[in-house]
């Protein structure tokens, strides 16, 4: 008997190391030899033997040649410093390009090696400012998906999904929205019958596989379901005591039951203010928004006391069909209903676009005077809609100019950084990569060519456009490594609109007393010499960085690199210090070197 166990446990030794022995055969034949693949859009390199990347380093063009953050192992050279503001030239091992397919989409979502870049201080969930609208619904990118798999990017559909995270880690986004998801009628066709989550569990899974740490979806959930008597989908919410108030109930707490442990963000409606809600085909009134709030409100409660309610996106804009003051009416006449229900919300969502130059979101001080008045002191404002188009969009019965990629570049800074510092929380920006026909078949408007990446269709851009970053893609991304980990509720207004000038100083919360201002020049003229001077007062440390928000290059298609450089600071008042900077309409990051001198 122990010399069968003997054999046994011998012949078992034996079979193993031939498993490891083939094993290790498969995986020297198999693997891949990335010196051979072929580039794709978008370069991403990494320096080692021709086998295997031991560093992912995306390098741009400089003026004395690409340069990179250095690896911390697997290089002769010194390693990159934080903090540092020079170019680290590439030392030693021969570049080589690789296929970004083959390293998961070419996207460094640690961070920690891209190029001109610190990493992104985390922030605390819910805490970020920084967000995309309708990423992960693949279905409003059909056409997108089609030309990337005919291109050789994708090789399936469900590629899309790893691709749009790892661009939202790159980006540094913390926030998505998702608005066609959860209507009623759409999921539960009988009212009574059972619940179709198909579309709605594919796209929040894939949200939260791919979007990375901290990630957060904000959903709307919408009450139509056609009347078949009056065939409108929102008059059955006029009754006080509708019979479909118990099955829609029912249907909002399946939903949170369902999503509770990712999302915690609930929306009562899509878009619904100031006309789309009682538009025709709908009928919706006053009251019967309020029912609905009261009743998603209950039902969210009930299965979720954590949860948070955001009102239904108001729309402000300079669009003639769209006038401000019709907006405003009708969110006091919500908000004032309900106060008098007694109904708690825990954020309002204004929508915005428009052109680059009018960047400063209309309707927020008299937003906050109206919540405020009735009693929603800590009521947040979000925009989960926002941006503003490229090229030239068209619109039938109205002038819309064409504007570069810098143009949009700049506006996008400047939204971020004069709307959280004027009363907004959050900015979810008009999209990843942009829709097509969203108006109808070849309409081609301003949502067709609003994207951080183009679709390579439309607005007269060529189709080799095809899944290329923008210029305000990379701002996007620089803003979100130099500003992410600030205090946001303490945004400190240094200047604005003095002589066109604006300064905002924000201080990090993790960092302590570091500083950094944001600063432009709006004056359409820059050409005079010291136009638009500035003195930055109260600097801890006796240097600062200066770098530009948007890369100086005209398009995203090359890798840009953003022009940075070191001043000395000279001694001010007590303790602190000053640099005198010339602006002009590119804004400036002035950021205290890390670490700051603590005072």
């Amino acid at each position: 008997m122990k010399n069968k166990v003997k054999k046994t446990l011998r012949y078992m030794v034996f079979l193993a190391l031939m498993l490891m022995v083939c094993t290790n055969a498969w995986a020297v034949n198999n693997e891949q030899d990335y010196t051979k693949s072929t580039p794709k859009r978008g370069w991403y390199w990494y320096m080692g033997d021709g086998k295997k990347p031991q560093a992912q380093v995306a390098v741009a063009p400089s003026k004395s040649g690409y340069t990179a953050i250095q690896p911390s192992s697997g290089s002769d050279s010194e390693p990159y410093t934080a903090g540092s503001t020079e170019a680290i030239p590439i030392y030693d091992s021969e570049i080589e390009a690789v296929d970004y397919e083959s390293l998961g989409g070419g996207i460094d979502t640690t961070g920690e090696n891209t190029v001109f870049a610190e990493t992104a201080v985390k922030s605390t969930t819910y805490d970020s400012p920084f967000g995309v609208f309708g990423v992960f619904d693949a279905s409003g990118y059909r056409d997108f998906i089609k030309d990337m798999i005919f291109e050789g990017y994708f090789d399936v559909p469900e590629d899309y999904y790893p691709w749009a995270g790892n661009h939202m880690q790159n980006l540094g986004a913390k926030w998505s929205r998702q608005n066609t998801l959860l209507v009623w009628e759409g999921v539960q066709p009988n009212p009574y019958g059972e619940y179709i989550w198909n579309d709605a569990d594919r796209t929040i899974n894939k949200a939260y596989e791919h979007g990375g740490d901290d990630f957060n979806l904000i959903l709307a959930i919408s009450p139509k379901r056609l009347n078949p008597i009056t065939e409108n989908r929102l008059d059955w919410l006029n009754e006080d005591e509708p019979d479909l108030k118990e099955p829609f109930k029912n249907f909002v707490k399946a939903a949170v039951e369902r999503y509770r442990n990712k999302v915690k963000y609930w929306q009562a409606g899509p878009e619904e203010f100031p006309k789309t809600w009682s538009n025709p085909g709908l009928r919706g009134t006053n009251d019967g928004y309020i029912r609905f709030l009261e009743w998603m409100n209950e039902a969210v409660k009930d299965v979720d006391g954590d949860a948070k309610i955001v009102l239904a996106p108001l729309i402000v804009s300079y669009q003639p069909d769209k006038p401000l003051k019709e907006s405003l009416e009708k969110i006091e006449e919500i908000i004032k209903g309900a106060a008098a229900e007694d109904l708690l919300f825990d954020a309002i969502d204004v929508h915005y676009w428009d052109f680059a130059e009018n960047y400063k979101m209309p309707g927020i001080e008299e937003i906050r005077t109206i919540l405020d008045n009735n009693g929603y002191e800590n009521v947040k404002i979000f925009s989960l809609e926002h941006g503003t188009h490229v090229n030239q969009p068209i619109v039938p019965d109205r002038i819309v100019p064409y504007q570069s990629e810098k143009n949009q570049s700049i506006s996008l800074i400047k939204r971020y950084s004069y709307n959280l510092a004027n009363g907004v929380s959050l900015i979810n920006w008009n999209n990843l990569v942009e829709w097509k026909d969203f108006s109808g078949k070849d309409s081609d408007g301003p949502f067709d060519n609003m994207g951080l990446i183009s679709d390579g269709d439309g607005g007269g851009e060529p189709p080799t456009n095809l899944g290329i970053p923008r210029l305000s893609y990379y701002t996007y991304k620089k803003m979100t490594e130099t500003l992410e980990g600030s205090d946001w509720d303490n945004i400190e207004t240094i200047r604005e609109g003095d002589d066109d000038i604006y300064i905002y100083k924000f201080t990090k919360k993790d960092l302590p007393y570091k500083q950094i201002w944001v600063a432009w020049d709006d004056t359409p003229d820059y050409t005079q010499s010291g136009y638009g001077e500035i003195t930055i007062t109260g600097i801890g440390h006796n240097e600062v960085k200066i770098t530009e928000a948007v890369a100086d290059y005209e398009t995203g298609r090359d890798v840009p690199y953003f022009k940075t450089w070191s001043v000395i600071t000279a001694p001010s008042s007590g303790d602190t210090r000053e640099v005198t900077i010339e602006l002009g309409e590119n804004p400036l990051f002035i950021e205290e070197n890390y670490p700051p001198r603590r005072r």
